[in-house]
């Protein structure tokens, strides 16, 4: 789980010694970010939101089988319903570019084009991983995810490590970049592919019995909500990058690079409640709303006191950090400084973060879904209002707003939580009197 974000930050780094701040990269990373959305929005925040249940479900009946028949109908119509994307994609290209970087001029556009085409088939495969993901995390297996990441960003550093100095041209980079990918993204779904089929062998137990039970209505009633939380997660990092497109050439990658260094130090966080996810799953059929309520007080206290020290350290040590990360990748010392203060300004409001990571995850695993789709639609439309007003050229400006409508939105699920849970154990007492 910690090399694949480490290996990350090599790749950022390489990639700005090899290449430099500029367009190539800047067009890598918005389209990637658009990319790895399916990673991150469409699979680790939400499949399992939706599958873990269900498959925690089927378990408590001893039909494990008929769990992974319901992951695969649930993968492939999410597929089905963004198909649309990738027909975009493939045939309008360009369009997909002005789209996710309205800044870009009309050369790096046309240059961007195929590896936008790229992106879109990685963000169906990232879906499909990510499905096989919530499985395997189900079923303990908790390594697959973070291997493929992995092979993903070691496959472009080595491609770029190998042959960036013969890459000159702007053409020749983007070539190089897209081939990597390529190459990447077929290693990623081969290793999940191989654990799930692993997976499968190991849930049939009974030859020839298995029936599918799921139908188009019931799928369709999973998704209403989800979609709204995919639509309104999809357009954070959208508009982000949007804002950032219109700055300072640069500043899409520095902002990135902060984010990534950032995440680095959430991974203990993750960690924590990605093993924590599945337990209450299980837990949330066997205790009473009120001790559901007291479960995410202690849980969320302990959660925000580690969270809070390692991010305390982080913002200390920043400056160190950011010296080495500028000397890596020759980042010239004007960048230094915007890429120290986009840092801290995240950093300083990390803690929040992480902690909403926490209530986002118990939502889903004690069934309090319409608190996370509040959440969601708040802080978008918070974004939405907040960006677009931006008139710094500085990405700092960007970190600030993003960070601070992160962290009011976050507490306010927290308390929304809480309060919905104990809601749910006052009707729960009063239906026993």
């Amino acid at each position: 789980m910690y090399m694949s974000p480490l290996v990350g930050i090599i790749l950022e780094l390489v990639m700005i010694r090899a290449f430099t701040a500029g367009g190539v990269v800047e067009s890598f990373r918005a389209l990637t970010t658009f990319m790895t959305v399916g990673q991150g929005v469409l699979t680790i925040q939400l499949l399992k939101y939706v599958l873990v249940p269900q498959l925690a479900k089927y378990h408590s009946e001893g039909r494990d089988r008929e769990g992974l028949l319901f992951a695969n109908h649930f993968t492939g119509f999410i597929l089905l319903t963004l198909s649309p994307v990738l027909l975009y994609a493939v045939f309008q290209p360009e369009g997909l570019v002005r789209f996710l970087a309205p800044g870009f001029s009309s050369e790096l556009v046309a240059e961007s084009a195929q590896l936008a085409r790229i992106a879109a088939v990685g963000l169906m495969l990232m879906i499909l991983t990510g499905g096989i993901s919530a499985v395997l995390n189900f079923h303990g297996v908790f390594w697959g995810q973070p291997l493929s990441q992995l092979l993903l960003n070691a496959t472009i550093v080595m491609a770029i490590l190998v042959g960036g100095h013969a890459a000159q041209s702007d053409s020749e980079k983007f070539f190089l970049l897209e081939l990597s990918v390529s190459v990447g993204l077929g290693l990623m779904l081969a290793l999940m592919l191989w654990q799930y089929l692993k997976v499968w062998r190991a849930t049939d137990t009974r030859p020839g019995e298995y029936t599918s039970d799921v139908r188009l209505q019931g799928l369709l009633l999973a998704m209403l909500p989800q979609m709204v939380i995919i639509a309104a997660e999809i357009t954070k990092p959208l508009v982000v990058n949007q804002t950032l497109s219109h700055l300072a050439q640069g500043s899409i990658v520095l902002y990135l690079l902060a984010f990534k260094l950032l995440m680095i130090g959430q991974l203990p966080i993750k960690a924590m409640v990605t093993v924590l996810f599945p337990s209450y799953s299980r837990l949330a059929a066997d205790i009473s709303p009120a001790q559901m309520a007291s479960q995410v007080v202690k849980g969320g206290v302990r959660l925000f006191a580690v969270a809070a020290a390692i991010f305390l350290v982080l913002w200390v040590v920043a400056p160190l950090i950011i010296y080495v990360i500028a000397g890596l990748s020759n980042i010239p010392s004007s960048q230094e400084s915007v890429l120290l203060d986009t840092f801290r300004v995240l950093v300083l409001f990390a803690p929040a973060s992480a902690l909403g990571l926490y209530f986002m995850e118990t939502a889903f695993a004690f069934k309090k879904k319409a608190v996370v789709i509040g959440y969601c639609v708040i802080s978008t439309a918070m974004l939405l209002l907040w960006l677009p007003r931006i008139t710094s050229e500085s990405p700092v400006a960007v970190a600030q707003a993003y960070a601070i409508v992160q962290a009011v939105s976050m507490s306010g699920l927290g308390v929304a939580l809480y309060a919905a849970l104990r809601l749910s154990a006052r009707a729960t007492r009063s239906a026993d009197d």
